[in-house]
C-alpha cells in the first residue's frame, strides 16, 4: 500500500519534470496530448504545467487564444487549478495582451484576488500593448501607491519599464510629466535602471 503511494508521488513528479519541458518545446498539439495522456494517467497538471502550454498556445502562429482560455476555463471548472492562481492567470493575461486582447487579460487579471508581482507587470504589460496607458496608470497607481494600496508589493524595474514605455510613446506634453513623475518615484525607491531604460 505505501509502496503504490510513494509510485503514485514519484510518477506525479516524474510526469511534471519529464514533460514540463517537452511541453515548452513540442508544438501545440504535441502537449495537448501529453496534458490529456498525463490526466489519463491520473497525474493532474499542476500550475507550471498548464502555464506552459498556456504561453505555447500564445505563440503558436497564429495564436490560439481562445483554446487556452477554454483550457484554463475548464480546468478551472474541474477543480484542477484554481481561478486564483497567479502564475496560470499571468500566462494567460501575458498571452491576451500579446494578441491584442485586452478584454481578456482582464478578466484573468480580475480572477486573481491578490495578485503577485509578476500578475502585475503581466497585466500592466498586456495594456502598453493593447494602447490602454491609462489602465495601466491606474493599475500601477492602484497596487503601488503607498498611500492607498495594502498589497504590501513593490514595483521593480519591470513594472517601471513599462510605464515609462507607455508614457513616452505618447509624445505628448502629459505623457513627459508622467513619465518624469514615475522616473523619480523609481529613483526613491532605489530601483536601478538597466541600459535599455536609459536609452528610452
Amino acid at each position: 500500500m505505501i509502496s503504490g503511494l510513494l509510485h503514485s508521488k514519484a510518477s506525479e513528479t516524474t510526469w511534471h519534470t519529464e514533460h514540463a519541458g517537452r511541453l515548452a518545446q513540442s508544438p501545440v498539439d504535441h502537449a495537448v496530448i501529453y496534458l490529456d495522456r498525463m490526466m489519463k494517467d491520473g497525474v493532474r497538471p499542476n500550475a507550471v504545467t498548464v502555464s506552459v502550454l498556456v504561453d505555447a498556445f500564445g505563440r503558436h502562429n497564429p495564436p490560439r487564444i481562445s483554446e487556452a482560455k477554454s483550457l484554463v476555463e475548464q480546468l478551472v471548472n474541474q477543480t484542477i487549478i484554481s481561478a486564483n492562481n497567479n502564475k496560470v492567470m499571468s500566462a494567460l493575461i501575458t498571452v491576451c495582451g500579446q494578441d491584442g486582447d485586452i478584454q481578456g487579460a482582464l478578466d484573468a487579471f480580475q480572477q486573481l484576488k491578490r495578485p503577485d508581482l509578476i500578475a502585475i507587470n503581466s497585466f500592466l504589460t498586456a495594456c502598453a500593448r493593447c494602447g490602454k496607458d491609462k489602465m495601466a496608470l491606474r493599475t500601477f497607481q492602484h497596487y503601488f501607491n503607498t498611500n492607498k494600496s495594502n498589497s504590501g508589493l513593490q514595483p521593480d524595474l519591470i513594472s517601471f519599464s513599462v510605464i515609462l514605455a507607455s508614457q513616452l510613446q505618447k509624445c505628448s506634453t502629459e505623457g513627459m510629466y508622467q513619465a518624469s513623475k514615475f522616473y523619480n518615484w523609481m529613483r526613491q525607491l532605489d530601483v536601478s535602471p538597466d541600459k535599455p531604460l536609459v536609452d528610452l
